[in-house]
């Protein structure tokens, strides 16, 4: 660095050397020429003294001892008290060699006692050293005034070049602004530095401001400036990841990936006062100075168009996907029952959907909740007839709707109406998917009768080409039931055997299948999450391996008889009874008069469920409840036999008028 600064100023420097060098040569020769002008200055003192003394005190020996000091150096004694230093031989040498003085006649007067001699001696002796003295101030004035002179212009280019380098650096520096300038108005990044305290810098992209709807420059700390952007937990882990950054020991390419302002969204308020949302993408470079971290440069770019085109791309992947999946669903559904499936869930919605327009102003707490309660009745039914047919879309969304429900039900201390709003999007998404899987199947139809029609003019080839409902035709309520045992028990870790007699299709009237298939899958449903236990517990208890599930459909003289029966756990009143007392069902007083006997009761109470989390197959408490309605909808009876630890056996008569 200072190998560059000194590159730079080059001339500054050399004529800054330049001018001190000089001014110390100066100041050493004139020290030199008032040395020896102090020298003259004490010769002439001294011949004055020894003129005055000669004129004074004739030839003395306090001359002779002067005219030594003259000749040779040494010591003079001046005035009679005081002992000085007189000027050594060099220096008298010096100042007299010039004007080659010869001391001889002044000794040899001076031996013969001649007065008058040495005093002409002194007299020539003193008129030498005096225009010796004089030369000396004359040569020192002139070398001052040269001296001032060069010191003066040496200044002068001093502060030329000073001028020079200074103007030379402001118009760098006024290039170099506007070279900046022109970038930052060009660019459409949103370009700032972020200092070591995350404070924001003053030089900043004009795009900045746009970007955040910003008048002014962005200024001040810049987790709160992005806090009124993004959510506070984007803040925390964008102060972690900063921090981060600034880290000597950190690898900058390791930690990019933990950016949290990477494509993020944040809400900014249009003049109007109102907000519109925007995709942002932050990205942080280290700026090093002496291979240290000084600052982060941070780029903003707007990604919205991107993200949403990637957001579009993504929805029409998963829509196509989900397209695929009801297709392969409905693939292996009769015709006729996915009619009867669309016809039933399109009523059941409706009825939902009538529930919900109206109007609860002044119902009570309790009253909503018998609402909900309904609504989740329905909306169990479609869960259960969906899972049957193997339908799974139709069945996660119904669960979904359960779950919402359910969340309704637990924060709410009191449901006034306004919070239903979300059923009513769930609903209207799964109209669209009703739609959508109608139009499927309307789609695969006309696909098959155009193949049918292709094939037609060969008959040997007519017989391999059959539509959908030609294939699935002989689909009865009991391969439906055989499906859901299958899904049920894989989600539920259990092996289960489910053995069906009369279900087939020619042995049901078409009067009561809808109703006798939903009841059956709902008792089905029951015996594999509640009814039988898990492998651990069976294998404990001695239990076959595989759980047995027996559905028989039989005409009596009295009517339709469907009995179902699993060899599981049966019933434990006493802990059904405790299920209702903690699930407000009926109080502990009150529960206390319950003969044991009438405990199964509560199994077809709505809500009720002896499982304490809600699954996909169980815990919701509408299972039975359905069956009751469903039973309680065909003028049917419902019996329920049952021993503990050794089965459980559900009974529905149909009547036959």
């Amino acid at each position: 660095m200072w190998k560059n600064s000194i590159a730079k100023y080059r001339g500054l420097f050399i004529s800054t050397t330049a001018f001190f060098v000089f001014f110390l040569l100066y100041l050493l020769v004139n020290n030199i020429i008032q040395r020896n002008s102090v020298v003259a200055m004490e010769y002439v003192n001294v011949v004055q003294t020894l003129q005055r003394n000669v004129n004074q005190d004739g030839l003395s020996k306090s001359i002779v001892d002067e005219v030594d000091v003259i000749k040779n150096g040494g010591r003079t004694i001046l005035n009679g008290t005081s002992s000085e230093r007189a000027i050594d031989i060099p220096s008298i040498k010096q100042h007299l060699s010039p004007v080659d003085y010869d001391m001889t006649p002044m000794l040899s007067a001076l031996n013969a006692g001649n007065v008058v001699k040495v005093q002409a001696s002194i007299l020539t002796l003193h008129k030498l050293v005096l225009d010796k003295k004089n030369r000396s101030i004359k040569l020192s004035k002139t070398l001052s005034v040269i001296a001032a002179i060069l010191t003066v212009l040496l200044y002068f280019l001093v502060i030329v070049q000073f001028v020079l380098r200074l103007s030379k650096t402001d118009l760098s520096e006024v290039q170099s602004r506007q070279e900046t300038d022109s970038i930052m108005s060009t660019i459409s990044e949103g370009i700032f530095l972020l200092d070591k305290k995350l404070s924001i810098g003053a030089e900043q992209s004009s795009s900045l401001k746009a970007m955040f709807k910003s008048e002014k420059d962005l200024e001040g700390d810049f987790l709160e400036f992005i806090s009124h952007y993004v959510t506070q937990n984007n803040v925390d882990l964008a102060r972690e990841y900063l921090t981060l950054l600034f880290g000597d020991r950190v690898k900058e390419r390791l930690v990019e990936e933990l950016n949290p302002l990477k494509e993020v969204e944040v809400s900014l308020v249009r003049r109007d006062g109102s907000f519109e949302s925007h995709y942002l993408d932050f990205k942080f470079k280290r700026v090093l100075v002496d291979e240290k971290i000084s600052h982060l440069l941070c780029s903003v770019n707007n990604v919205t168009k991107q993200v949403l085109l990637e957001q579009e791309l993504n929805a029409t992947k998963e829509a196509q996907e989900a397209q695929l999946d009801m297709l392969k669903s409905i693939l292996h559904v009769d015709a006729n029952k996915l009619t009867l499936f669309f016809n039933q869930v399109e009523a059941s919605l409706r009825e939902v959907n009538q529930t919900l327009e109206v109007k609860r102003k002044g119902f009570s707490d309790v009253e909503m909740r018998k609402i909900l309660n309904k609504i989740a009745s329905n909306m169990h039914k479609v869960k259960g007839d969906a899972a049957a047919l193997g339908l799974h879309k139709f069945e996660f969304s119904a669960h979904d709707f359960e779950d919402e429900i359910d969340k309704i039900k637990k924060d709410n201390t009191k449901i006034t109406g306004k919070e239903l709003l979300p059923l009513i999007t769930l609903l209207r998404m799964m109209f669209s998917d009703l739609d959508d899987m109608k139009e499927l199947v309307n789609k695969f139809s006309g696909l098959s009768a155009s193949f049918a029609q292709t094939d037609n003019t060969t008959d040997d080839n007519h017989s391999a080409v059959v539509t959908s409902a030609e294939k699935m035709s002989d689909v009865s309520v009991a391969d439906t039931l055989l499906q859901l045992t299958d899904t049920v028990s894989q989600r539920n870790d259990k092996l289960v055997k489910t053995n069906i007699r009369g279900l087939q299709s020619q042995n049901v009237p078409e009067k009561i299948v809808s109703a006798v298939q939903s009841i059956a899958v709902q008792f089905v449903r029951n015996s594999i999450v509640h009814g039988i236990e898990s492998k651990v517990e069976r294998q404990t208890l001695s239990k076959s391996e595989y759980a047995t599930i027996d559905v028989i459909f039989t005409q009596t003289s009295k009517g339709y008889l469907l009995t179902v029966r699993d060899d599981g756990c049966g019933i434990d009143e006493q802990a059904i009874i405790n299920k209702a007392v903690d699930q407000g069902i009926v109080s502990t007083e009150k529960a206390a008069t319950i003969p044991l006997a009438k405990a199964p009761i509560f199994l077809f109470h709505p809500g009720f469920s002896s499982k304490d989390e809600a699954s996909v197959d169980a815990g919701r408490g509408f299972g039975l409840d359905v069956v009751k309605k469903l039973v309680d909808d065909m003028d049917g009876k419902l019996n329920v036999t049952y021993e503990k630890g050794q089965f459980c056996q559900f009974r529905v008569l149909f009547s036959i008028g």
